[in-house]
């Protein structure tokens, strides 16, 4: 849209300075035009000797208010027609750019993640609307690969499956399984969903904006962890998947706690897909 309104400002101006010179054009031109953003139309209107016109034309959700006098004398009505050209060419450009940002927020929307595994295939739906930045990582650093050969490390039956560390690519790092990360840490986005069983939360530590790229699926409710940990998503399939992982038999991990799985459960990729191409 700033484009698209620099480029009629130079319109206007080019053509205002053929017809009266660089100086009245910069006179008339500092208080004539205001532009503004704010609900739903554009409207022109040209003022002078020969013609007075206006154009209203509905537009999306924005408006674009452009008033533009023009001075009377030789040429008025031919430069009133170029001006409403020009305006009707803003309001075509700013139509279409904010149809192409619906697009593509709306694909970003209605994108899943299908995540597979040894055990089987899970598909993940997201919570944009109370995880964005959450959501954006974790699309990140799937479409990176980032996931690709990582382990549930962590399992849990009756609470959740823990995975996403990269230290678990590699076995003899077992001992700092757990403690990976993609180098960066998010922000805390506590919200009112619900730790119920299918939900996927991000994992940290005792800093509440410590997650990076660990999660965990719930197997079960965990209304302890409502409001202290980020839910972003849940699962639309793969329950049975999910079931089968937090069955697996655990041993005692390196710190004593029962949930380090007796075989490794890998997850092979993430793909981030729209969603109505998962059947």
């Amino acid at each position: 849209m700033e484009l698209v309104t620099r480029e009629l400002m130079h319109c206007l101006l080019g053509w205002t300075r053929r017809a009266d010179g660089p100086e009245l054009a910069s006179k008339r031109l500092a208080a004539p035009i205001n532009m503004q953003v704010l609900t739903g139309a554009i409207r022109v209107e040209l003022r002078g000797a020969m013609a007075k016109t206006s154009l209203e034309v509905c537009s999306l959700r924005k408006e674009c208010n452009v008033f533009v006098t023009v001075g009377s004398g030789r040429g008025t009505f031919c430069r009133a027609m170029k001006l409403l050209y020009c305006a009707f060419t803003l309001m075509v450009g700013l139509t279409m750019a904010r149809g192409e940002d619906s697009k593509t927020a709306s694909s970003a929307t209605n994108e899943v993640a299908v995540m597979k595994t040894t055990e089987g295939t899970m598909v993940i739906q997201f919570w944009p609307d109370v995880a964005p930045k959450t959501v954006e990582s974790f699309k990140s650093l799937a479409k990176k690969g980032f996931y690709n050969g990582t382990a549930f490390h962590r399992i849990m039956k009756g609470f959740m499956i823990q995975g996403g560390d990269p230290n678990t690519k590699d076995p003899s790092k077992e001992s700092e399984w757990g403690r990976g990360g993609p180098g960066y840490t998010i922000k805390a986005e506590f919200n009112e969903r619900l730790h119920q069983s299918g939900v996927i939360s991000m994992a940290r530590g005792g800093d509440p904006n410590s997650a990076g790229s660990q999660f965990f699926i719930c197997d079960g409710e965990a209304p302890s962890l409502d409001h202290k940990y980020t839910a972003f998503g849940k699962l639309i399939k793969g329950q049975d998947v999910l079931r089968k992982i937090a069955d697996t038999p655990v041993g005692p991990d390196a710190r004593g706690e029962p949930s380090k799985p007796s075989k490794r459960i890998e997850i092979k990729s993430i793909d981030i897909v729209p969603a109505d191409s998962v059947k």
